[in-house]
């Protein structure tokens, strides 16, 4: 668990995390904070039992910035619907179903 917080720590990920110890049990034990926070926490401690982790989600990140035509090139190999394949780019891009679709018509 504390090689977990580390990697955390290291690649930049600061989000709120919970470490949970023997769930249900007589001697459950709920710790709270940062990767850095907890690795302070349990620096001299041995912590042993059953361990949880719950981070907290990311903030989401609206749109991405990604190749359409080397995306759609690669989806085109699966056989996926050209419909479908212009729904889920126009989900992750700032492009329009619609503009998607008409490109796909010229592959």
């Amino acid at each position: 668990m504390l090689k977990d917080l580390e990697a955390f720590a290291s690649e930049g990920v600061f989000n709120n995390i919970v470490v949970c110890r023997e769930l249900t049990k007589k001697f459950e034990t709920v710790y709270r904070g940062t990767s850095k926070e907890l690795i302070n926490e349990f620096q001299d401690k041995d912590i042993k039992g059953e361990i949880t982790l719950v981070i907290e989600g990311g903030q989401k990140q609206n749109k991405l910035d990604i190749d359409v035509t080397s995306a759609i090139n690669n989806l085109l190999k699966y056989d996926i619907p050209k419909r479908e394949i212009a729904k889920t780019i126009a989900l992750i891009t700032d492009m329009s179903t619609n503009e998607i679709y008409n490109s796909i018509k010229d592959f």
